[in-house]
C-alpha cells in the first residue's frame, strides 16, 4: 500500500511501553464544535471556526487520573482537496493540546472515493494504533457523534458511547443507534464506563 494511502499520525504524549485502557475521541462534534455548511457536517477550515466544548478540559484531567490513554481517531478529506492545509491540522491539535491531554492524534486525510484503508467506518486508523501501542487485553471504547463512528466500533469490537448531537437525535438516526450509551456531556462517560464495566 502507498504511504499516501495511510492514516496522519502526530504523536503527542504517549510512551514506548504498551498501554491497556485507552479512549478513542473522534474530533468535530465530540471535541471541537461540528462546522454546518450548507447544511453539511464540516470541520474548521480556520481558526475562527475551532471552538472547543466547555466540558473537554475536565474531562481530560479526570481522564488521566484514571490512567486513560486519549487517541484522537478523525476523517479529514480537506487535507486531500488541498481545502485544509497539515499546518493548519497541526495548530488545531496544539490548540486542543492546551486543554486536554491527547496522546496521539491518527487523521484520515484520503476521501471516500481514493478507497484507502483508513477512512472511518473502516477499522485501519484503530488497527495502526493497536499494532504499536496496545497490550493483550487492553480496555478500549470509542466516543463519537456519528454512524461512521458507531460502525467502526462494531466493526473493531469495542465498545461505543454517542455524544448527542442535533444531527444524531432524530428520529431516524436513533434507529441507527438504537441501545446505544448517549451523553450531553463528556464527563457523563465515567458513570457509563462503570456500568459497562459491571
Amino acid at each position: 500500500m502507498s504511504s499516501n494511502f495511510e492514516p496522519l499520525v502526530y504523536l503527542n504524549f504517549l510512551s514506548s511501553e504498551k498501554i491497556d485502557k485507552v479512549i478513542y475521541l473522534d474530533r468535530d462534534g465530540v471535541l471541537l464544535k461540528p462546522v454546518i455548511r450548507e447544511e453539511e457536517i464540516s470541520s474548521a477550515r480556520i481558526k475562527l471556526e475551532v471552538c472547543i466544548y466547555d466540558d473537554v478540559e475536565t474531562f481530560g484531567r479526570e481522564a488521566k487520573s484514571l490512567g486513560y490513554t486519549l487517541v484522537v481517531v478523525s476523517n479529514q478529506p480537506d487535507i486531500s482537496r488541498g481545502i485544509v492545509s497539515k499546518t493548519f491540522l497541526k495548530w488545531t491539535n496544539r490548540k486542543l493540546s492546551e486543554v486536554i491531554p491527547i496522546d496521539y492524534y491518527i487523521y484520515c486525510t484520503h476521501q471516500a472515493s481514493m478507497n484507502c484503508m483508513c477512512r472511518k467506518p473502516k477499522i485501519g486508523m484503530i488497527s495502526y494504533f493497536r499494532s504499536i501501542h496496545m497490550s493483550k487485553g487492553a480496555s478500549e471504547i470509542m466516543v463519537g457523534d456519528r454512524i461512521v463512528d458507531y460502525q467502526l466500533a462494531q466493526k473493531i469490537g469495542i465498545d461505543f458511547i454517542l455524544r448527542n448531537q442535533t444531527y444524531n437525535c432524530s428520529i431516524d438516526s436513533a434507529v441507527n443507534f438504537l441501545n446505544v450509551p448517549r451523553i450531553n456531556n463528556l464527563n457523563d462517560i465515567w458513570t457509563i464506563i462503570k456500568d459497562v464495566r459491571c
